[in-house]
């Protein structure tokens, strides 16, 4: 069983940071729009599968060191969202976390989508 602050699963979960110009309502709505249009249904809103949520670049270290506790390893593991950053800055961009709520609940179309923007996908296990 993994363990992460606030989080426990004995599945697969997945979690994303991006930096993109849209606010986490705009950026929930649009995706909305694509899942809508991928898979042919009328979702209202992507609750059930996602939480959107506005971070700092604090919150995109702590993501990190996340990361590092969940491989529990003094092993220097790669995990550098510098890269995020830094174009965050030059674009004047807001970061987002997108944290599945449920076991595989994002959709792997979705994730393919969000894997295409200048992101960091960590799979929890």
């Amino acid at each position: 069983m993994k363990h992460r602050r606030g989080f426990v699963s004995n599945s697969s979960s997945d979690s994303f940071i991006l930096a993109t110009n849209k606010t986490a309502k705009q950026f929930e709505k649009w995706l909305l729009g694509v899942y809508n249009a991928i898979f042919e249904t009328d979702e209202e809103n992507l609750d059930r599968m996602m939480k959107i949520n506005e971070i700092n670049e604090e919150g995109v270290k702590i993501f990190e060191e996340e990361i590092k506790e969940f491989y529990d390893s003094e092993e220097d593991i790669h995990c550098d969202l510098s890269y995020i950053i830094e174009e965050a800055k030059e674009k004047n961009l807001i970061f987002l976390r997108i944290d599945s709520k449920e076991s595989n609940s994002i959709p792997w179309k979705l994730q393919e989508i969000l894997q295409d923007y200048n992101s960091f996908r960590m799979h929890w296990g």
